[in-house]
């Protein structure tokens, strides 16, 4: 049989791992998760994913908490939701999965299913930062570049404005707006990602900055910070907060360096270092443990439907340099269409009415009294969910093996004999990363061989 090969040749078989999985029990639990990124790689992705658990299930009581003691019944749904998402039987981590670009083999983690859109969720957090990163990655790569225009990091804080969560973000979005109208800003940025951060200091206290990531001629720091400080005080004055500046020279702190391939020095980020603080968005869960739990609910509402990054200029995707529309754009011609005077026709044109999501149906079951019936409802969705995402990664990732934290295992054996021509797409995917006309899929047990002769 032959052996299998990545793109260059190379004898993958030879690093796939033996399948050892599950030994749950015997893992230690981790207790304090490193931040630094170096340092997170020495763990599993199994310990990764209990910890990931962990936090999804401290944050969902002390939101449904926080709910319940403002009578709030949508924030109760929610944090059922995420406490389901978090739950053992949702939470899978692999071996032996392929990246198909790069043809290298990976240990996987993740949630099944996401129930809500919420960004006190971990996992939906993760997925939304992995979304955003490669997102705005394409945007930087499609600017180009004027003469003397380098990747630069910028950083603008703002003072602590000892004030609420809601009302500090607020400033801090209006105050970004305000100054990317700016000559400073708009005369050297061509293109820009950017992202809002807040970190939880002592006494609740919320410290904001934004991180941008441009493509950018040289910009005087001094200036810059002299155009943020007035921005920050404009906004300020426009909300009605009171703003001190407590630096010495009475100036916002803002940094600048260089973005490169590799960090070469103090005055320097690794791109894909800035790329991460951009795409952070806006807090970190373990931030909100500082956060008292009685506001959790309120800024879960305010942390809703808000867009956390961003582009602009040249990485704007609807929008060409200085935000002027692109010239290949055509305007949208409106069809010519009777008007029928019935509750589901608009226009002429049928329109589907919106269906009610867990978050709605919840909602309303809560305040009907019903929670114990939605919380078995939400389990019985998610169990059919489930089902449909295991079978999908199965055939997917046919060289890898697959177990939840609840210790269910799988892999393509379970799907793949049975319904092979359901797979075209994943063998193709699998031909165009370099294999060979005959392609082995390595197993825990055996190896298959799935002739492409055909397909």
């Amino acid at each position: 049989m032959q052996p299998l090969q990545d793109s260059k040749g190379f004898d993958v078989s030879r690093t796939l791992k033996p399948f050892s999985l599950p030994m749950i029990a015997a893992q230690r639990k981790l207790q304090n998760f490193p931040s630094d990124n170096q340092e997170r790689r020495e763990f599993s992705a199994l310990e990764k994913s209990q910890y990931q658990q962990n936090q999804g299930l401290k944050m969902s009581k002390r939101l449904f908490l926080s709910a319940a003691m403002n009578q709030d019944a949508e924030g109760m749904a929610r944090a059922d939701c995420i406490a389901e998402t978090s739950s053992s039987d949702n939470i899978y981590f692999s071996e032996n999965q392929i990246n198909f670009e790069t043809g290298e083999l990976f240990d996987g983690r993740g949630s099944l299913v996401e129930t809500v859109a919420s960004r006190f969720c971990p996992f939906y957090l993760s997925k939304s930062s992995r979304r955003a990163r490669r997102e705005k990655r394409e945007d930087l790569a499609r600017v180009k570049p004027k003469q003397f225009d380098l990747l630069r990091f910028i950083t603008l804080t703002m003072p602590n404005l000892q004030t609420d969560f809601e009302t500090t973000i607020k400033v801090l979005f209006r105050a970004f707006s305000l100054l990317k109208k700016r000559e400073i800003f708009t005369g050297n940025v061509t293109g820009a990602v950017y992202g809002y951060e807040n970190t939880v200091g002592a006494e609740n206290h919320h410290h904001a900055h934004v991180h941008v990531l441009a493509w950018s001629r040289w910009i005087n720091q001094s200036e810059l910070a002299e155009s943020w400080t007035d921005c920050v005080e404009k906004a300020c004055a426009e909300i009605g907060v009171k703003c001190a500046v407590n630096t010495s020279h009475g100036r916002m702190i803002v940094d600048i360096r260089l973005a490169r391939k590799k960090a070469t020095g103090r005055g320097s980020i690794a791109v894909e270092a800035a790329l991460q603080e951009v795409c952070k968005y806006l807090t970190k869960g373990s931030d909100f443990d500082k956060v008292p739990v009685g506001e959790l609910s309120r800024i879960e509402k305010v942390l809703q439907n808000r867009q956390m990054v961003g582009s602009y200029g040249e990485c704007n995707r609807r929008k060409g340099r200085a935000g002027t529309a692109r010239i290949d754009e055509k305007p949208l011609e409106r069809p010519v269409l009777t008007s029928l005077d019935t509750p589901n026709i608009i226009d002429g044109e049928k329109v589907k009415q919106k269906r009610e999501t867990l978050t709605e149906i919840g909602t309303r079951m809560i305040l009907d009294g019903k929670r114990a019936e939605f919380r078995r409802l939400l389990k019985r969705k998610m169990q059919e969910r489930r089902a449909f995402r295991k079978r999908q990664l199965a055939l997917l990732y046919p060289s890898a093996r697959f177990c939840t934290l609840s210790g269910a295992a799988w892999s393509s054996d379970d799907y793949l004999s049975k319904r092979l021509p359901e797979n075209v797409v994943c063998l193709r995917d699998w031909e165009k990363s370099g294999r060979s006309e005959e392609i082995h899929f390595i197993n825990g047990f055996n190896a298959v061989s799935v002739e492409l002769h055909g397909v």
